[in-house]
């Protein structure tokens, strides 16, 4: 259908073309109404590189299709105890796909980003 964009696919063509090693789990069925997917890309694409800096591991892909939402995580296995902030613009850049995300860093074990999407 014209204007939805499919998150899966979406996921597996970023990891794809870069080489990623990532542990996907992926749901099937999580659909955007948007015709604008370059600024969505540009967003897990920084993601990705955000937790590449502090892990050498395969990263952890999941998107969980939940009611009213989708839930896109990210999973780094980090020692590191400090990391720097992500950029401020995320926030605006992911209001326009109805999104927001929120950063957790268990020190000494992971970082994680998550990723919500309502529809």
């Amino acid at each position: 259908m014209e204007g939805q964009l499919d998150l899966k696919q979406l996921i597996q063509m970023i990891v794809e073309n870069k080489g990623l090693q990532a542990n996907l789990i992926l749901d099937e069925g999580c659909r955007l109404q948007t015709t604008e997917t370059t600024p969505l890309v540009k967003i897990i694409n920084y993601f990705i590189n955000f937790l590449q800096q502090y892990s050498s591991a395969p990263l952890e892909i999941s998107l969980d299709l939940l009611e009213g939402k989708y839930l896109l995580s990210f999973v780094a296995f980090s020692d590191r105890m400090e990391i720097d902030a992500p950029s401020a613009q995320l926030d605006e850049a992911l209001n326009g796909y109805q999104a927001a995300y929120k950063l957790i860093h268990e020190k000494g074990r992971y970082i994680q980003v998550k990723i919500q999407f309502n529809h």
